[in-house]
């Protein structure tokens, strides 16, 4: 058996590629003109009737337009005496897809050539494929599940942290003592993330400098910002770190730490279980959500 050298095998491949390129072309065409036959039928047909909506010519029109995606919708509606596919396919109704809503057990419909099955990835991964009526009701109850998250975050986040001025002053002083520029090794996200940490602390120090009172009120959110980032920056030097808390308080700055630290604790954690009792899950204001 002789073997062809690779000039000639590509191309014979190549002849071989260009007789299926026409042969391609060729049905192509063949298929443009049978639907164009089939629109103009479709035309002669719905000049015998009085309206479209004759039960008779709509059922050619779903069989024409749901069985032969080659016949183009739009000339298909226009033919049948419709202003878009849109109204076309009002008019001859959807189909079954051949699958069931796995929560309401309901048939799922096509209701256009372009319908692909809801969660339809979901569902190659043997997930529940949902009837869109089922997604509206998944989609409302997450719109008011993060709702009601929402209004638990804004709970815990309106309480405040009391503690002593001092021990404010002292976690104040060791964010401080590390501006963010100076802040970042080989293992960290880099000093932006940072800022706002150090912006929260700078803002704090400025309202204890203006304070008398032995014992200051933090918001939450401040408060859990700045203890974190001080007990992250603690460890790092620890003269360091004795060096910026002394000439605010005598207490060993871990002690400090670990006493702000529980009380914030404590704050979230009552503040949360509050929030879980004032917003449920099946939590709904009165006279509904408001968008």
């Amino acid at each position: 058996m002789t073997i062809p050298d690779h000039h000639t095998a590509l191309t014979n491949a190549i002849a071989a590629l260009n007789d299926a390129n026409q042969a391609e072309a060729a049905a192509i065409a063949k298929r443009r003109t049978a639907a164009h036959e089939v629109i103009g039928i479709v035309s002669r047909l719905r000049q015998e009737h009085d309206t479209p909506h004759n039960p008779a010519f709509l059922a050619v029109l779903r069989h024409l337009y749901w069985q032969h995606p080659a016949v183009p919708s739009t000339e298909l509606a226009t033919a049948g005496g419709f202003r878009s596919p849109q109204e076309m396919t009002a008019a001859i109704g959807p189909v079954p897809s051949g699958l069931s809503c796995s929560r309401c057990q309901s048939v799922i419909m096509r209701t256009s050539r372009s319908w692909k099955a809801p969660n339809a990835e979901r569902w190659a991964r043997n997930r529940p494929v949902l009837c869109p009526g089922c997604v509206t009701a998944d989609r409302e109850h997450r719109s008011s599940q993060w709702r009601i998250d929402d209004l638990r975050r804004k709970y815990v986040n309106e309480a405040e942290v009391t503690a002593s001025k001092d021990a404010w002053a002292a976690a104040v002083a060791l964010v401080l003592e590390y501006p963010p520029i100076a802040v970042g090794g080989p293992d960290e996200d880099g000093p932006d993330q940072f800022w706002f940490e150090y912006e929260l602390a700078q803002k704090l120090g400025q309202r204890l400098a203006e304070s008398t009172d032995l014992d200051v009120a933090v918001p939450m959110g401040t408060a859990a910002a700045i203890v974190k980032e001080a007990n992250r920056l603690a460890g790092w030097d620890p003269e360091r770190t004795w060096d910026a808390v002394t000439p605010v308080t005598d207490d060993a700055p871990t002690a400090v730490l670990t006493r702000l630290d529980v009380r914030v604790s404590r704050v979230q954690e009552e503040r949360q279980a509050e929030a879980l009792n004032l917003y449920p899950d099946d939590y709904e204001p009165a006279g509904g959500w408001t968008y």
